[in-house]
């Protein structure tokens, strides 16, 4: 049946480009003047009913995330994705076995902000349950759970991965990363924009008082998180 749907996404967008990616089944990565969009099978189910795959529950996820966030949460969740990404731990998929967006999302729910989400992440140690917003109604095996408030007996965060010597060791990397060179930058260029992230002004020049840390990490930020380009550091 899951192949049978690929079959049919990929008939009704057989004159675009796009690319088959795996996660706990196939789906397509469809990009659109510029923006990778992903189209994903699914069933439509009732809720409480069991889900035949994963992303069934997505349209409980999406309701969940959109009753517990505002628009500056939201500005938090970009934050923290663009980072993610930037560290290489962004996203579920086979190759990555990092951080889904929706984990991203339930992170930022769960410690309020980007800033609070790496410092509790700084003192993550194994096995880490992070339980703020749901208990789990069932033990789990993985080194990290997040218990997926649309659903307790689900680990949400069951992708991410933890093997030492893996590329991604992504449960390694998010806690190992220097608060100080990140967050320091982060707050002088917040000031310089109310705390608005699409885009934030980085203003990039002679070190100052008050914006000495965004001097100093331009190549930090610029290579290890965030692209910049023309002079603007982009949030989403």
């Amino acid at each position: 049946m899951k192949g049978e749907a690929l079959t049919l996404i990929v008939q009704r967008f057989s004159g675009m480009d796009y690319a088959i990616s795996y996660a706990e089944h196939p789906y397509l990565t469809v990009r659109i003047e510029g923006v990778e969009v992903d189209v994903v099978p699914a069933f439509r189910i009732p809720r409480g009913q069991r889900p035949i795959t994963a992303v069934d529950r997505t349209p409980f996820h999406t309701e969940f995330v959109l009753a517990h966030t505002d628009e500056r949460t939201r500005d938090e969740v970009r934050l923290l994705k663009q980072f993610m990404k930037g560290i290489g731990v962004y996203g579920a998929e086979i190759k990555v076995q990092g951080f889904s967006g929706y984990v991203a999302e339930l992170l930022v729910i769960a410690h309020s902000s980007f800033e609070e989400t790496l410092r509790a992440a700084s003192s993550w140690r194994h096995p880490v349950v992070v339980d703020k917003l749901v208990k789990p109604l069932r033990e789990f095996s993985e080194p990290l759970v997040i218990p997926d408030p649309t659903d307790p007996l689900r680990n949400a965060a069951s992708a991410v991965h933890e093997e030492p010597g893996h590329v991604r060791f992504s449960l390694h990397i998010l806690p190992q990363v220097s608060l100080t060179r990140v967050l320091l930058p982060i707050r002088s260029l917040r000031g310089r924009d109310q705390g608005r992230l699409d885009p934030i002004q980085s203003g990039f020049g002679a070190p100052s008082s008050t914006g000495s840390a965004v001097g100093a990490d331009k190549t930090f930020l610029q290579e290890g998180c965030f692209p910049i380009e023309a002079g603007r550091i982009w949030g989403h």
